[in-house]
């Protein structure tokens, strides 16, 4: 006897199967052949797409101009203390509405360039001893497409030969570090005896403190580079994130 022989002369059971058959067929949920599933293609879920409509309200300057603050920071302080904190430095300015949108990134609306790019080019702020690095939102941009960490540091390079303190070569030594942003021009500001270069770059590699510049007249030199406004900095790992406090890391080979 097959267990289906066996099932139906159990009291009860036949009437049952008979029902959830008649059920099932009639709402098209079970069939006894696969070739009547309704949805054959298991894929059809994944390939469901959608079009929105596009919107200039926010390139709109009623509608204010959009940067992303990043904090830099291993542990993120609490959120009323960095708006406290941004508020305070930035209450003189002119109106900033703040939103944090993911775990150290922040939403900045500002209502005119002027005040968009003070925020940008006076970057990285300090909040509570870490960096917090402002950059333009594009519009066609979502918050997942940003790379949060990538925060802007003007960067001084010491020890470069005055017949090489050019524009190019501070835009090349940029390129080394990060993603050139901007290069003072030795021809235009004067000789500082460094150059200085604005500088986004990966802060979940350490920090190069020095490179060498091969010289044919003189032993290898040593280019300093100096982080303006740096603060919270590790110089066990150099990293930005944290203090010497955590031993996360290993040692950094190019401090």
């Amino acid at each position: 006897m097959s267990i289906t022989e066996k099932i139906s002369t159990v009291p009860g059971v036949t009437a049952v199967i008979a029902c959830l058959f008649h059920f099932t067929s009639q709402y098209g949920f079970v069939t006894s052949t696969p070739q009547n599933i309704p949805y054959e293609d298991e894929g059809i879920i994944e390939a469901m797409s959608i079009c929105f409509e596009d919107t200039a309200d926010f390139l709109d300057l009623e509608a204010g101009i959009n940067l992303l603050g990043i904090l830099i920071a291993e542990e993120e302080p609490g959120l009323g203390s960095v708006k406290a904190t941004l508020m305070g430095m930035w209450k003189s300015l002119g109106q900033i509405r703040i939103i944090q949108v993911k775990k150290n990134t922040y939403s900045l609306t500002v209502g005119s360039e002027k005040l968009a790019s003070k925020l940008i080019n006076e970057s990285p702020w300090n909040v509570k001893g870490y960096c917090l690095s402002v950059r333009h939102w594009p519009h066609f941009h979502s918050i997942d497409d940003m790379d949060t960490n990538r925060p802007t540091y003007w960067i001084q390079a010491h020890g470069i030969p005055l017949d090489q303190m050019t524009k190019n070569n501070g835009r090349k030594l940029g390129e080394l570090l990060g993603s050139t942003l901007e290069v003072e021009d030795p021809k235009v500001v004067g000789i500082k005896g460094y150059l200085q270069m604005r500088v986004d770059f990966d802060t979940r590699r350490p920090l190069a403190t020095f490179v060498q510049l091969p010289r044919l007249t003189y032993r290898v030199t040593r280019i300093r580079l100096q982080y303006e406004g740096l603060r919270v900095f590790c110089y066990h790992c150099g990293r930005l994130e944290h203090s010497n406090t955590s031993l996360k890391y290993q040692v950094n080979p190019l401090y």
